[in-house]
């Protein structure tokens, strides 16, 4: 599919939106998209995504069939994958159902653990590598 600027501009903010919480990566062809277990989540339209599921063998598409909401539709189904496009504001939903990958986010506490481990190399100077290229030895 080719988009215009216009397009791939709107796409590309509508993924900001979910970048705090979703995985998200430019294709091959320049489009933003959300990577899951089995495929991708990528625009569709301006009001609808599009989720693509690869399996192994048809009961892995029947089996995501049968857990699809009823306003998902499904565009293409081939032996081995499945095509559906969905409304934007349904996307939590269907991330949950397809397991997009999520970004790992720290908790205060951890982060705090993080950065105490660190202080007491904080006030080392680093050493000058230019002459071995970075390497040490």
């Amino acid at each position: 599919m080719n988009y215009t600027k216009e397009e791939e501009r709107e796409f590309e903010n509508y993924v900001r939106q979910y970048r705090d919480i979703y995985k998200t990566r430019k294709n091959e062809n320049g489009i933003w998209g959300i990577p899951c277990k089995k495929g991708n989540i990528e625009p569709y339209s301006h009001k609808e995504l599009c989720c693509y599921q690869e399996f192994k063998n048809r009961l892995g598409i029947n089996t995501m069939k049968d857990k699809l909401p009823k306003y998902c539709e499904i565009t293409q189904e081939t032996a081995t994958g499945l095509v559906f496009k969905f409304p934007n504001q349904r996307l939590k939903e269907i991330a949950e159902i397809v397991k997009a990958k999520k970004r790992r986010h720290l908790s205060p506490e951890h982060r705090e653990k993080i950065l105490a481990n660190l202080k007491p190399y904080a006030n080392q100077n680093p050493k000058n590598t230019e002459k071995t290229g970075g390497f040490e030895g």
